[in-house]
């Protein structure tokens, strides 16, 4: 495998578009050679950037809070009661006043 990659093949071997792999280099978002008007993308700075991805998905993991579903049944069954109580202190203190 060559050392230096065409954008085409960079587009093939991170699995997007090629419009995108040319929105990233407009955006500077992966380093590139220049060789007159050729673009060419170095194979370390390709597998450093893949490595990076695969890091920051790994900590995004790590901090994703665990799902609310459980914690909203409990709630539910909570709120259910504290409804009923605050009818109860409401009923009780409309007929203490009257």
């Amino acid at each position: 495998m060559p050392d230096v990659l065409k954008t085409a093949q960079v587009a093939e071997r991170l699995q997007v578009s090629v419009k995108t792999a040319r929105a990233w280099l407009r955006e500077r978002q992966v380093p590139v050679v220049r060789v007159g008007r050729c673009v060419r993308y170095r194979l370390v700075d390709i597998e450093r950037a893949e490595a990076d991805a695969v890091e920051l998905e790994r900590r995004r993991a790590q901090k994703r809070p665990r799902p609310r579903v459980a914690r909203l049944a409990r709630s539910t069954r909570n709120t259910r009661s504290n409804a009923e109580r605050r009818r109860k202190i409401v009923s009780g203190a409309r007929g203490a006043t009257s």
